[in-house]
């Protein structure tokens, strides 16, 4: 079994989602998520809207570069279980306090 055919797993069962879906247009910066600029935070709502399409309650959503926090506290609150990582300190205190609110 090659490590990178998805193909060759037989455990999971994953149903792809439609391909026609498109994320709502992006909301303003509220709340929690106005408290600081980060230079690469997304809209909370387009990052709720993809994470309810392509995860199920329960299931982990890895942000690999959490910046602000937005992805982590988005799959929370959508009752997903979030890995964040980061390499600034900075990234990760604001992360930490984000989902702490």
């Amino acid at each position: 079994m090659n490590l990178f055919d998805a193909t060759a797993v037989s455990a999971v069962q994953y149903t792809a989602p439609s391909s026609s879906f498109c994320p709502p247009p992006p909301a303003p910066y509220t709340g929690i998520y106005s408290m600081h600029k980060y230079w690469a935070k997304k809209p909370h709502n387009v990052v709720r809207a993809f994470i309810l399409q392509y995860t199920r309650p329960g299931e982990v959503v890895l942000d690999p570069f959490c910046g602000s926090g937005v992805t982590v506290a988005e799959a929370v609150l959508a009752q997903r279980k979030a890995v964040a990582v980061d390499l600034n300190p900075i990234a990760t205190f604001i992360t930490r306090t984000t989902c702490y609110l």
